[in-house]
């Protein structure tokens, strides 16, 4: 089954996310909630869910226990990757994501305090 497109917006100004469907974007009626600006930061739904079974966005903040090593979700030309996150018994990155092998700890925006430098 085919994952619906997700994406959640960083509102720096209130500090909070909103999450969203394509659905939700194209066919927005309830006007108690307020749409998402492009002034917000956008990430996307990566298609893949930590070991916990939570949801990863672009610039979540994920941890593989094996290596105690942190590191933000990013787009990388053709896959997912994690900034400095090598494993060399992966094929690639994206393997990792499909295997459970990380964790969710935050993100990027609330948490920049969890990203190696």
């Amino acid at each position: 089954m085919r994952e619906i497109l997700k994406f959640r917006a960083w509102d720096g100004l209130n500090k909070v996310f909103t999450y969203w469907t394509m659905n939700d974007l194209c066919n927005h009626t309830d006007l108690s909630v307020e749409k998402p600006s492009f002034t917000d930061e956008w990430m996307l739904f990566i298609g893949h869910k930590d070991k916990n079974g939570k949801e990863i966005y672009e610039g979540d903040i994920v941890r593989s226990g094996a290596l105690l090593l942190a590191g933000a979700v990013y787009w990388d030309k053709y896959m997912w990757n994690v900034k400095d996150y090598y494993d060399a018994s992966a094929d690639n990155p994206t393997d990792a994501f499909s295997e459970g092998v990380f964790e969710v700890i935050g993100n990027i925006y609330e948490n920049p305090e969890l990203q190696c430098n």
